[in-house]
Protein backbone atom coordinates (compact mmCIF):
# COMPACT_ATOMS: atom_id res chain seq x y z
CA UNK A 1 0.00 0.00 0.00
CA UNK A 2 1.16 3.35 -1.08
CA UNK A 3 1.99 5.87 1.63
CA UNK A 4 2.61 9.87 1.62
CA UNK A 5 0.00 12.09 1.52
CA UNK A 6 -3.08 11.22 3.31
CA UNK A 7 -5.52 13.48 1.75
CA UNK A 8 -4.66 11.84 -1.51
CA UNK A 9 -5.29 8.53 -0.54
CA UNK A 10 -9.14 8.54 0.53
CA UNK A 11 -11.62 7.67 -1.11
CA UNK A 12 -13.91 10.23 -0.45
CA UNK A 13 -17.04 10.13 -1.79
CA UNK A 14 -18.20 7.37 0.23
CA UNK A 15 -15.75 7.07 3.55
CA UNK A 16 -15.14 10.03 5.84
CA UNK A 17 -11.86 9.37 8.29
CA UNK A 18 -9.78 10.86 10.32
CA UNK A 19 -7.13 9.46 13.00
CA UNK A 20 -4.98 11.43 15.80
CA UNK A 21 -3.47 10.88 18.97
CA UNK A 22 -2.87 12.36 22.22
CA UNK A 23 0.72 13.16 23.36
CA UNK A 24 2.80 10.36 25.09
CA UNK A 25 1.88 10.70 28.90
CA UNK A 26 5.80 11.35 30.12
CA UNK A 27 5.44 8.96 33.30
CA UNK A 28 3.55 5.76 31.88
CA UNK A 29 4.67 6.95 27.86
CA UNK A 30 1.24 6.07 26.93
CA UNK A 31 -1.55 7.70 24.52
CA UNK A 32 -4.75 7.13 22.64
CA UNK A 33 -5.45 6.69 19.96
CA UNK A 34 -8.71 8.35 18.20
CA UNK A 35 -10.86 7.52 15.20
CA UNK A 36 -13.03 9.91 13.39
CA UNK A 37 -14.97 7.19 11.13
CA UNK A 38 -18.33 8.17 9.13
CA UNK A 39 -19.51 6.40 5.98
CA UNK A 40 -21.62 8.11 2.91
CA UNK A 41 -24.06 7.34 -0.46
CA UNK A 42 -22.09 8.48 -3.27
CA UNK A 43 -23.67 10.30 -6.44
CA UNK A 44 -20.51 8.72 -9.06
CA UNK A 45 -20.00 8.83 -12.87
CA UNK A 46 -20.25 12.42 -13.40
CA UNK A 47 -17.01 12.82 -15.45
CA UNK A 48 -17.62 13.16 -19.13
CA UNK A 49 -15.71 9.94 -19.93
CA UNK A 50 -17.82 7.67 -17.64
CA UNK A 51 -20.59 5.21 -19.53
CA UNK A 52 -22.82 5.41 -16.01
CA UNK A 53 -23.71 7.30 -12.94
CA UNK A 54 -25.16 5.76 -9.93
CA UNK A 55 -25.22 5.71 -6.12
CA UNK A 56 -22.64 3.66 -4.37
CA UNK A 57 -22.43 2.92 -0.75
CA UNK A 58 -21.30 -0.14 1.51
CA UNK A 59 -23.14 -2.30 3.30
CA UNK A 60 -19.78 -3.65 5.53
CA UNK A 61 -16.71 -2.49 6.26
CA UNK A 62 -13.44 -2.78 8.37
CA UNK A 63 -11.31 -0.33 10.44
CA UNK A 64 -7.79 -2.12 11.41
CA UNK A 65 -5.59 -0.57 13.27
CA UNK A 66 -1.52 -1.54 12.72
CA UNK A 67 1.97 -0.78 14.31
CA UNK A 68 4.98 -1.67 11.59
CA UNK A 69 7.19 -3.90 13.13
CA UNK A 70 9.87 -1.77 13.58
CA UNK A 71 8.01 0.93 15.61
CA UNK A 72 8.58 0.45 19.64
CA UNK A 73 4.49 0.55 19.75
CA UNK A 74 2.63 -2.32 21.74
CA UNK A 75 -1.41 -1.55 22.01
CA UNK A 76 -2.11 -1.49 25.61
CA UNK A 77 -5.12 -4.79 26.01
CA UNK A 78 -7.50 -3.67 28.18
CA UNK A 79 -7.70 -0.42 26.61
CA UNK A 80 -9.58 -1.78 23.71
CA UNK A 81 -12.98 -0.80 22.79
CA UNK A 82 -14.74 -4.03 22.46
CA UNK A 83 -18.47 -2.89 22.82
CA UNK A 84 -21.09 -1.81 20.26
CA UNK A 85 -21.04 1.84 20.10
CA UNK A 86 -24.41 3.27 21.41
CA UNK A 87 -27.03 5.37 19.93
CA UNK A 88 -29.65 5.82 22.57
CA UNK A 89 -31.20 3.86 24.85
CA UNK A 90 -33.90 1.60 24.68
CA UNK A 91 -36.32 0.37 27.21
CA UNK A 92 -38.34 -3.16 27.74
CA UNK A 93 -41.15 -3.61 29.56
CA UNK A 94 -42.49 -6.80 30.90
CA UNK A 95 -45.82 -7.14 33.20
CA UNK A 96 -46.49 -9.81 34.65
CA UNK A 97 -50.58 -10.24 36.66
CA UNK A 98 -51.34 -12.64 39.48
CA UNK A 99 -55.36 -12.81 39.66
CA UNK A 100 -56.93 -12.75 43.18
CA UNK A 101 -60.27 -13.94 43.99
CA UNK A 102 -63.43 -15.92 42.22
CA UNK A 103 -64.09 -16.59 38.87
CA UNK A 104 -67.98 -15.45 37.47
CA UNK A 105 -68.44 -18.90 37.31
CA UNK A 106 -67.53 -19.56 41.46
CA UNK A 107 -70.08 -16.14 41.97
CA UNK A 108 -72.83 -17.38 40.17
CA UNK A 109 -72.74 -20.76 41.90
CA UNK A 110 -72.13 -19.11 45.36
CA UNK A 111 -75.49 -16.60 44.63
CA UNK A 112 -77.41 -20.21 43.77
CA UNK A 113 -77.03 -21.51 47.18
CA UNK A 114 -79.75 -21.45 49.22
CA UNK A 115 -78.15 -19.12 52.15
CA UNK A 116 -75.76 -16.98 50.50
CA UNK A 117 -76.75 -13.10 50.12
CA UNK A 118 -76.72 -10.93 47.13
CA UNK A 119 -74.13 -9.23 48.39
CA UNK A 120 -71.61 -12.40 48.67
CA UNK A 121 -72.37 -12.98 45.31
CA UNK A 122 -71.32 -9.25 44.04
CA UNK A 123 -68.12 -9.23 45.93
CA UNK A 124 -66.90 -12.56 44.48
CA UNK A 125 -67.21 -11.21 41.10
CA UNK A 126 -64.94 -8.60 41.59
CA UNK A 127 -60.94 -9.60 40.14
CA UNK A 128 -57.90 -8.09 42.52
CA UNK A 129 -55.01 -7.78 40.46
CA UNK A 130 -51.26 -7.54 41.58
CA UNK A 131 -48.93 -6.48 38.73
CA UNK A 132 -45.34 -6.38 38.90
CA UNK A 133 -43.51 -4.40 35.93
CA UNK A 134 -39.37 -5.46 35.29
CA UNK A 135 -38.32 -2.70 33.02
CA UNK A 136 -34.43 -3.74 31.02
CA UNK A 137 -32.38 -0.67 29.46
CA UNK A 138 -30.51 -1.73 26.69
CA UNK A 139 -28.19 0.00 24.45
CA UNK A 140 -29.27 0.87 20.67
CA UNK A 141 -27.11 1.89 17.32
CA UNK A 142 -27.69 2.22 13.82
CA UNK A 143 -24.57 0.17 13.48
CA UNK A 144 -23.53 -3.30 14.83
CA UNK A 145 -20.05 -3.46 15.42
CA UNK A 146 -17.54 -7.07 16.07
CA UNK A 147 -14.03 -6.32 17.45
CA UNK A 148 -11.85 -8.98 17.03
CA UNK A 149 -7.52 -9.81 15.31
CA UNK A 150 -6.95 -10.61 11.98
CA UNK A 151 -4.42 -12.88 10.92
CA UNK A 152 -1.71 -10.43 11.48
CA UNK A 153 -2.48 -9.97 15.29
CA UNK A 154 -4.03 -6.28 14.05
CA UNK A 155 -6.79 -5.19 16.30
CA UNK A 156 -9.88 -4.41 14.13
CA UNK A 157 -13.71 -3.23 13.96
CA UNK A 158 -15.91 -4.86 11.64
CA UNK A 159 -19.07 -2.50 11.18
CA UNK A 160 -22.61 -3.31 9.70
CA UNK A 161 -26.00 -2.11 9.60
CA UNK A 162 -28.01 -3.01 12.48
CA UNK A 163 -31.33 -2.48 10.70
CA UNK A 164 -30.02 -4.23 7.83
CA UNK A 165 -29.59 -1.39 5.55
CA UNK A 166 -26.23 0.19 4.23
CA UNK A 167 -23.76 2.40 6.21
CA UNK A 168 -24.80 5.82 6.36
CA UNK A 169 -23.65 8.24 9.38
CA UNK A 170 -20.84 8.80 11.94
CA UNK A 171 -19.85 5.70 13.51
CA UNK A 172 -18.82 6.44 17.10
CA UNK A 173 -17.65 9.54 19.12
CA UNK A 174 -14.44 9.92 18.11
CA UNK A 175 -13.48 12.30 21.21
CA UNK A 176 -15.30 9.90 24.04
CA UNK A 177 -14.79 6.64 22.35
CA UNK A 178 -11.24 6.47 21.72
CA UNK A 179 -10.49 3.38 19.59
CA UNK A 180 -7.52 1.79 22.20
CA UNK A 181 -4.31 3.19 24.09
CA UNK A 182 -0.66 2.72 23.22
CA UNK A 183 2.19 2.28 24.80
CA UNK A 184 5.73 3.26 24.06
CA UNK A 185 8.83 1.16 24.66
CA UNK A 186 12.13 3.24 23.65
CA UNK A 187 12.45 6.94 24.29
CA UNK A 188 13.89 8.43 21.42
CA UNK A 189 13.29 11.84 19.29
CA UNK A 190 11.60 10.47 16.42
CA UNK A 191 8.13 9.89 16.84
CA UNK A 192 6.75 6.22 16.41
CA UNK A 193 4.63 5.72 13.69
CA UNK A 194 1.38 3.85 13.45
CA UNK A 195 -1.71 3.91 10.67
CA UNK A 196 -5.34 2.88 10.25
CA UNK A 197 -7.18 1.21 7.53
CA UNK A 198 -11.02 0.46 6.47
CA UNK A 199 -11.31 -2.03 3.82
CA UNK A 200 -14.44 -3.92 2.27
CA UNK A 201 -14.82 -6.18 -0.14
CA UNK A 202 -16.26 -6.25 -3.12
CA UNK A 203 -19.49 -7.65 -2.40
CA UNK A 204 -19.77 -4.92 0.12
CA UNK A 205 -20.71 -2.21 -2.34
CA UNK A 206 -24.00 -1.29 -3.20
CA UNK A 207 -24.71 0.35 -6.43
CA UNK A 208 -28.45 2.02 -6.54
CA UNK A 209 -30.16 4.09 -9.25
CA UNK A 210 -27.67 2.82 -12.15
CA UNK A 211 -27.99 4.69 -15.36
CA UNK A 212 -26.75 4.73 -18.49
CA UNK A 213 -25.59 7.69 -20.45
CA UNK A 214 -26.54 8.09 -23.57
CA UNK A 215 -23.66 9.79 -24.71
CA UNK A 216 -21.22 6.70 -24.35
CA UNK A 217 -19.73 5.01 -27.09
CA UNK A 218 -20.32 1.64 -27.26
CA UNK A 219 -23.39 1.95 -25.71
CA UNK A 220 -24.76 -1.16 -26.93
CA UNK A 221 -22.26 -3.25 -25.50
CA UNK A 222 -22.75 -1.69 -22.24
CA UNK A 223 -26.56 -2.09 -22.44
CA UNK A 224 -26.75 -5.74 -22.23
CA UNK A 225 -24.58 -5.20 -18.96
CA UNK A 226 -24.04 -2.00 -16.77
CA UNK A 227 -23.39 -3.71 -13.73
CA UNK A 228 -19.93 -4.00 -15.59
CA UNK A 229 -19.73 -0.92 -16.71
CA UNK A 230 -20.16 0.56 -13.09
CA UNK A 231 -17.76 -2.02 -11.59
CA UNK A 232 -15.33 -0.85 -14.49
CA UNK A 233 -15.64 2.40 -12.92
CA UNK A 234 -14.71 2.05 -9.38
CA UNK A 235 -12.26 -0.10 -10.31
CA UNK A 236 -10.80 2.93 -11.87
CA UNK A 237 -11.60 5.16 -9.22
CA UNK A 238 -9.87 3.02 -6.76
CA UNK A 239 -6.97 2.50 -9.01
CA UNK A 240 -6.15 6.06 -9.37
CA UNK A 241 -6.20 6.47 -5.83
CA UNK A 242 -3.21 4.29 -5.44
CA UNK A 243 -4.87 1.46 -4.30
CA UNK A 244 -4.49 -2.41 -6.09
CA UNK A 245 -7.29 -3.63 -7.62
CA UNK A 246 -6.14 -7.05 -8.75
CA UNK A 247 -8.68 -9.66 -8.96
CA UNK A 248 -11.90 -6.73 -8.67
CA UNK A 249 -14.26 -9.23 -10.27
CA UNK A 250 -13.83 -11.78 -6.99
CA UNK A 251 -16.61 -10.95 -4.71
CA UNK A 252 -14.66 -11.90 -1.65
CA UNK A 253 -11.32 -9.33 -2.68
CA UNK A 254 -10.16 -7.51 -0.35
CA UNK A 255 -10.52 -3.85 -1.47
CA UNK A 256 -8.47 -0.95 0.73
CA UNK A 257 -10.40 2.27 0.54
CA UNK A 258 -8.52 4.56 2.89
CA UNK A 259 -5.04 4.58 5.14
CA UNK A 260 -4.61 6.95 6.86
CA UNK A 261 -1.43 7.65 9.05
CA UNK A 262 -2.58 8.46 12.92
CA UNK A 263 -0.66 12.03 13.98
CA UNK A 264 -0.29 13.95 17.00
CA UNK A 265 -3.05 15.79 17.98
CA UNK A 266 -3.35 19.55 17.44
CA UNK A 267 -3.60 21.34 21.30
Amino acid sequence: MIRGNNLARIFTEIVSIDAWRTSFDTEKESATVHVDLSFLEANLGSEEESKVRFNLALTRAELVFCIPATEPLKVIQNSVDREPSVEGLQKYMRENRTGIGFSADAALAISNRPFASAGVAASTEKRHQDVTVTETTVPVSQFSMKQSTDQHGNYRWEITSERGQTLNGKVWDPVKRPRLSIKRFKNTTIQPSCRVVVKCRRQDFFISNLQLKSNSRGINLWKSNKEAAASAYIASKISELGFATNNFDEPFVEICLAELTVSEEVI
